[in-house]
């Protein structure tokens, strides 16, 4: 397995990935990869911080990172908000999600 950057030329199996994956998830709302697209739109996106995990040169996973700020009492913090992460359902429950 190999992990890299995402590439442009990726997008459309990244779309098709994180829809099909997330038809079988418990928590969804069958717009995530519609997500994904509105992310890579936002100031916020890092294209640096989009990743593809590549098993034989198919996608089998994908998470990116864009920039979060959390309103605190004592002003905001930088973060990252990690979403949406998803894994090919063949590939699921092999630890790639936690590795």
């Amino acid at each position: 397995m190999k992990i890299r950057v995402v590439n442009k030329s990726d997008f459309k199996d990244i779309y098709n990935l994180v829809k099909e994956s997330f038809k079988t998830a418990q928590v969804s709302d069958g717009n995530e990869q519609d997500f994904v697209l509105e992310l890579r739109k936002r100031v916020s996106y890092i294209p640096s911080l989009e990743f593809v995990a590549e098993e034989q040169g198919k996608l089998i996973g994908h998470i990116m990172f864009t920039k979060q700020a959390v309103d605190l009492e004592k002003g905001k913090l930088k973060a990252l908000l990690i979403a949406p992460l998803c894994v090919d359902l063949a590939y699921r429950n092999q630890g790639l999600a936690v590795n």
